[in-house]
């Protein structure tokens, strides 16, 4: 099962190339796979929309979870935290929707796995080869999601050298926060998002 937020461009393609080539095919058990937050602190501002006051939640930090952008579960692991969180008492207010799949998990036993095609944070700029590798792409517009579904899944597939080098580019200017034209040049990238 997935879960993704409406804002995510999900590539159900990549995500089973993942799977086949990280996972033993005939292997059983329980998969909670995205991108893992280590070590988050609960928000403790009463201003905040994700404000999470100590009597609530007391421990310093969350449990290992991934992102409530896009994860995955197996059939095992979905059972398992849906019997935990049935079975736990909720506390006013609830902690965010990923969060508290991770206590569940948690308490089920269910380890999150980290995988690096899952973005996060920083938006990923578009590259076609870029997001045919992709798992899960997080902010990304509407007007753009068709765009950029019908580009990845109807164009030729990426040689493994283009692949891996649009991979690094892509991770490059996530991180920087450049947008694509000023390495490309505007003309160049205004053309590349033309339906």
């Amino acid at each position: 099962m997935a879960k993704v937020d409406d804002d995510v461009l999900f590539n159900p393609s990549a995500l089973l190339h993942y799977l086949n080539k990280s996972r033993n095919p005939y292997q059983q058990g329980d998969l909670y796979l995205g991108r893992v937050h280590l070590h988050v602190a609960p928000d403790r501002d009463p201003e905040s929309k994700h404000y999470l006051p100590a009597g609530a939640y007391p421990p310093s930090v969350f449990p290992d979870y991934c992102s409530g952008t896009a994860y995955v579960l197996s059939r095992s692991a979905l059972l398992k935290i849906s019997l935990a969180a049935s079975a736990s008492p909720l506390s006013t207010p609830l902690p965010p929707e990923d969060v508290f799949v991770g206590l569940c998990a948690r308490t089920a036993g269910v380890l999150p796995s980290h995988c690096p095609l899952f973005s996060g944070g920083p938006g990923v700029p578009y590259g076609r080869c870029c997001y045919q590798a992709m798992v899960s792409i997080h902010h990304i517009p509407p007007r753009e999601m068709l765009h950029y579904w019908a580009d990845v899944h109807t164009s030729h597939p990426c040689s493994w050298l283009s692949l891996r080098a649009s991979l690094g580019l892509c991770k490059v200017r996530a991180m920087l926060g450049f947008p694509d034209y000023i390495l490309w040049g505007k003309q160049e990238m205004s053309q590349t998002l033309q339906i």
